[in-house]
């Protein structure tokens, strides 16, 4: 499946640009997304490429990868919006380089479980993340119950709160935020 050289709108926060659930070997290619909830939501899927894309109008969330392996997310633009992109309960092999993320509410990446009772085996983890550039957000990157990541060659320019937050334990639940890897 090849969705390539699109506009995708919606209403401002209501729908998805592209749904990818339960996909194997899709490419998601040089599409302008604006006002979607994700730009790009990748479920339970493997082998997906998001590349080439721009999110440029207030996508609450760039690209969104639940639950999937072996997912590419290179050479997009993010500008705007919540996050530009999570990483949830997802692991093995996924990588996010060389995207430009600008101007997030909240996180440029997020890499988290899915809830704080989620178990060891769902934590976002061989994930790598490099060589993207991180421009204005709130947070940079945001790790939470994140375990076994490579992170390397990533630039941060004036984030607001921190270019990268490591979760701290609350009284409610516990958070693992070792071992990840930086700057190898």
């Amino acid at each position: 499946m090849n969705i390539t050289l699109n506009s995708i709108s919606f209403s401002p926060g209501e729908g998805d640009g592209v749904n990818l659930y339960r996909v194997s070997r899709a490419v998601v290619d040089g599409n302008v997304f604006s006002e979607n909830l994700y730009a790009v939501n990748v479920t339970n899927s493997d082998n997906v490429r998001v590349t080439n894309n721009q999110a440029v109008a207030n996508d609450t969330i760039g690209v969104q990868l639940r639950e999937s392996v072996q997912c590419l997310v290179f050479n997009n633009s993010f500008v705007g919006g919540e996050d530009g992109v999570d990483i949830l309960e997802s692991s093995f092999c996924n990588g996010v380089t060389r995207n430009l993320i600008r101007g997030m509410k909240y996180d440029g990446i997020a890499l988290s479980p899915d809830s704080s009772t989620t178990g060891p085996s769902q934590f976002p983890q061989n994930n790598t993340v490099n060589e993207n550039v991180f421009q204005r957000n709130h947070i940079g990157i945001n790790l939470q119950n994140a375990t076994q990541n490579t992170f390397y060659h990533n630039d941060f320019y004036q984030s607001g709160y921190r270019h990268v937050n490591p979760v701290q334990k609350t009284a409610t639940y516990s958070v693992i935020v070792a071992p990840n890897m930086w700057d190898k």
